[in-house]
């Protein structure tokens, strides 16, 4: 009140759209001669560049939340020689293949383990390793066909002696689990 002239200002709201895609009233631009060119040449070279980059991250995404969505219960019906324990083994045991934990084992993750295995093949070898595993490219294998390859193996070898002993060590393992990490030491596993 007084001598000073007063009135409420009203600050805008925080407006969250770019302002290129509204005219000077606030709306939006929509007819086609008004239609805003957003896209600059640095945005569309970026976009090229990075492009790959979204595509193998769209892909390990996806390969992700395959090994930890799909149903126990699928994986049964598709490889009936295995029951549930066998398929959380295998789970853990790509798992521990998987160092970067992005749920596809890729060439670089598979060189690593086999020489760590004591592998000395060449690198082109491995990759045509790799090719023949994988049936969609060779940029890695995901859970499910690290399931069908070893399903495969384990086909091609019924009734010999190695699936004998990979009984043998798949008991010797339950039973290795099952152990205290005490009784572990104990006898001398650790």
């Amino acid at each position: 009140m007084g001598i000073r002239l007063s009135f409420p200002l009203k600050k805008p709201p925080i407006c969250y759209y770019d302002r290129v895609e509204y005219i000077a009233t606030g709306k939006q631009k929509t007819e086609e001669g008004e239609a805003p060119n957003t896209r600059s040449p640095l945005q569309e070279t970026s976009e090229q560049f990075f492009a790959s980059f979204h595509l193998a991250r769209r892909r390990m995404l996806k390969a992700g939340r395959k090994f930890e969505d799909i149903p126990t219960e699928v994986l049964l019906h598709r490889f009936p020689q295995w029951d549930e324990e066998d398929i959380w083994e295998l789970k853990a045991e790509f798992q521990t293949f998987d160092f970067n934990q992005d749920g596809i084992l890729d060439f670089n993750e598979l060189t690593e383990l086999l020489d760590t295995m004591g592998d000395d093949s060449s690198e082109g070898l491995r990759l045509l390793g790799l090719r023949a595993i994988n049936f969609k490219d060779s940029q890695g294998i995901d859970f499910e066909q690290f399931l069908q390859y070893v399903y495969n193996i384990i086909k091609k070898t019924e009734n010999t002696q190695l699936q004998v002993m990979q009984v043998q060590s798949k008991e010797k393992n339950r039973t290795l689990q099952k152990l205290h990490f005490f009784q572990q030491v104990d006898y001398g596993l650790l």
